[in-house]
């Protein structure tokens, strides 16, 4: 006995209907735990977005404490420094200059009493021979006298040109302390800048992994179903064709035990043995409910 072409119009409705609710269901199911999935997701954006505007001006504000704090001691350490190194110098250069001019002084003074020492000596040797020449000798050695004086302008000048040179040095010396004064505190502001740029890399780099890792489950989830979805085609396609092959068989092939049944649905007697476990499923299931 064969199905009839009615019984196989319901059986095939009923599977479609059946198919349509499990589908129904499913993509019920599928779009509630999406939308928890994607309100769960939106307050951990928002969570996290209220933590780094929360969080993230105290980091600032505290990088830019330390970093204050740590510009002024280096200030001021150079400044000690710095202080410490050009009294040195000063004393050093005043030192120098006042043994400089003791110097220039001295051999001044020595050169200035050879001088005189040769003049004496002369004078008095040409004493001993005449003494018409001594008396008037003695206004030309006064005069020589006079004239082995140092003047006061040329020690000023000499005085002035000494401290000139030591003053040039000095300022020489002092600027290019200040040079490297100035190239010492760039290097540290920004190696301290890049510090603190790394840190807040970091800190970003973090969460955006964090959210990369939620947006990866999410690409899964929905993997998922679509290999769910592609799987109910298959199995209703595979159902189609079983149906199908299952209608070209003869009756004593197609239910050997002999066995008939009722369809569902139609109250019909068919030449069914039984029922398909997929169907019987679903009957004790809405039974149930």
């Amino acid at each position: 006995m064969s199905f009839t072409q009615d019984e196989l119009q319901a059986f095939n409705t009923i599977l479609n209907q059946r198919l349509t609710a499990q589908r129904r269901e499913m993509e019920r199911a599928l779009d509630q735990r999406m939308g928890i999935l994607r309100h769960e997701f939106e307050q951990r954006l928002v969570t996290l977005q209220q933590n780094l505007l929360r969080h993230l001006p105290q980091r600032l504000s505290e990088s830019q404490s330390r970093l204050r704090d740590d510009l002024s001691q280096q200030l001021a350490r150079q400044h000690e420094h710095m202080m410490e190194t050009l009294r040195g110098d000063a004393a050093v250069e005043q030192q120098d200059q006042s043994q400089q001019f003791e110097d220039q002084i001295e051999r001044a003074l020595a050169a200035q009493l050879l001088a005189i020492e040769q003049l004496i000596s002369q004078r008095t040797t040409v004493a001993e021979f005449t003494t018409v020449h001594s008396s008037e000798a003695q206004p030309d050695f006064e005069s020589i006298e006079v004239q082995t004086e140092i003047p006061w302008e040329d020690l000023v000048e000499v005085v002035e040109k000494a401290m000139e040179q030591r003053l040039a040095a000095l300022d020489e010396s002092m600027q290019a302390m200040m040079k490297a004064l100035e190239r010492s505190l760039a290097e540290q502001l920004s190696a301290l800048r890049e510090e603190l740029v790394h840190a807040q890399e970091q800190t970003f780099s973090s969460n955006i992994a964090y959210i990369q890792e939620i947006f990866a489950s999410i690409e899964q989830l929905e993997h998922i179903v679509e290999s769910m979805q592609v799987a109910m085609n298959a199995n209703h396609t595979l159902l189609s064709n079983r149906l199908y092959h299952h209608q070209r068989l003869p009756f004593e092939r197609a239910h050997p035990g002999g066995r008939s049944t009722t369809f569902p649905g139609s109250g019909k007697r068919t030449g069914i043995t039984a029922p398909l476990p997929l169907l019987e499923e679903q009957e004790n299931e809405h039974q149930q409910e």
